[in-house]
């Protein structure tokens, strides 16, 4: 059975992302063929956007354009996490978002209580880096939606003009999908987002966004049991050849419902014999549970999420 939830996991986006998608242009530029090209441009520098390894101390932005004669907000982006450029809030384009950069600097420290971590991406092969656990779990619920063909972690600032009130806004992720406008999110516990001071902010935030055609949405966080099944199934990852192998049986052998142990017992024969890290041979068994996570991940199979994820949970192809 399927996951079935008040709030189904893209409820987030639906303000923005429901009805029929549109073909749009964003600063005169496709968004499929934006991405065409960063592609080659990322097979040699993987990695490269998940900065850990910076002072802890000190400012954490990286250097801004000079705002003493701005007369109102506009957009900071940066293309190679050294330098930054900016962009007046009509002029944005698909490219400043699919080849961003973070424009903040991640560290750790003592006592620090949230600790950036890096996350691997299926949807951009590549590391996200995230502030906390919970900006690590919309991380992986956006990785998840099979939607979205882009994340981009702190890809930009709004800088206000001198005088004003607000001096820099740094938005949490920016996410992309074919046909819909560029989404903006910022991740907040229940209590913060909720504070008076945070949703004004908001509001302001989401007002200027508008006129660069951009949305926003503030995430709160999702049950940790579905977040945890997500983060189980995520991590398991099986060779092209085998994955394809199986895939069309265990559709077909689980349409109706089964058990995931018991679909793994009937995938173990179509198995071949894996090395173990310590040169034996698993259980092709226990192999096949982990095609069965994958298939989960993949969405080619369905289970309850709000229940935590063993051999004995329910699946059922989709």
């Amino acid at each position: 059975m399927e996951y079935q939830d008040p709030r189904p996991l893209d409820a987030w986006a639906h303000e923005y992302w429901s009805g029929r998608p549109i073909v749009k242009q964003l600063g005169g530029e496709d968004l499929d063929s934006v991405l065409a090209r960063q592609v080659a441009l990322d097979q040699h520098r993987h990695g490269t956007r998940a900065r850990l390894a910076r002072s802890i101390r000190g400012v954490r932005h990286l250097q801004f354009p000079d705002r003493e004669r701005l007369e109102g907000p506009r957009l900071v982006f940066s293309g190679d996490g050294r330098n930054t450029y900016s962009r007046e809030l009509q002029s944005v384009r698909w490219s400043d978002f699919v080849g961003s950069h973070p424009v903040r600097d991640y560290s750790r420290r003592r006592g620090q209580k949230n600790k950036p971590i890096a996350f691997y991406s299926r949807t951009m092969s590549d590391l996200v880096n995230c502030e906390s656990r919970l900006e690590r779990a919309f991380a992986l619920l956006a990785d998840f939606n099979p939607d979205i063909v882009h994340i981009a972690a702190q890809p930009c600032a709004i800088q206000f003009p001198p005088g004003d009130e607000m001096r820099v806004h740094t938005v949490d992720f920016v996410v992309l999908a074919l046909g819909r406008i560029p989404l903006a999110v910022d991740v907040k516990t229940p209590e913060a987002a909720a504070d008076a001071k945070w949703i004004a902010r908001h509001e302001r935030v989401r007002r200027i966004l508008a006129e660069a055609g951009i949305g926003h949405v503030v995430w709160t966080g999702l049950e940790r049991t579905v977040i945890e099944n997500l983060a189980y199934f995520a991590a398991s990852r099986v060779p092209t050849a085998m994955y394809d192998h199986v895939r069309d049986r265990a559709i077909s052998w689980s349409f109706g419902g089964i058990t995931a142990g018991q679909l793994a017992v009937q995938l173990a024969p179509y198995v071949g014999d894996t090395p173990g890290a310590n040169g034996r041979t698993p259980q092709p068994v226990s192999i096949a549970l982990v095609l069965v996570r994958a298939l989960l991940w993949e969405q080619a199979l369905s289970t309850d999420l709000s229940l935590p994820f063993t051999a004995n949970s329910r699946v059922v192809s989709r």
